[in-house]
């Protein structure tokens, strides 16, 4: 009896992630890969922004795309202004808030904040053999 079990996840761009490694892109954000149930694993996007980072924003008022994540600028204490991270994109290119999920064409995103307060998406979806 053979048994089905995932060994990684595929890079965008090509290239194999094993399940429980960490891949750096581009602004020191990450994709790790994570078993999930017994057979599957799946990307999970990390965007290591900490709330309240001090970073300026310059000229920048309305909320921008980085990578998965959406992100606007934030008044923070003595009138300094930081980016932070709000939400995540779906695959379709639709927003969706920290704390909450939206499934479009097969896909459930999900977007939360993780113990150590960084922001991740998730992206769920089976793919069944014809």
């Amino acid at each position: 009896m053979l048994r089905r079990r995932a060994i990684g996840c595929d890079l965008p761009g090509g290239g194999l992630l094993t399940v429980g490694g960490e891949h750096q892109i581009e602004d020191h954000r990450s994709l790790i890969c994570k078993r999930k149930g017994v057979h599957d694993a799946e990307v999970v996007y990390v965007d290591p922004a900490a709330p309240g980072e001090e970073v300026d924003c310059g000229v920048q008022t309305e909320p921008w795309e980085e990578v998965r994540f959406v992100k606007k600028c934030e008044a923070l204490d003595d009138h300094v202004v930081a980016p932070k991270t709000f939400g995540c994109i779906t695959p379709t290119g639709a927003y969706v808030l920290e704390g909450e999920e939206k499934e479009e064409e097969g896909v459930l995103t999900t977007c939360f904040r993780n113990e150590n307060g960084k922001m991740e998406v998730k992206y769920e979806y089976t793919l069944i053999e014809e």
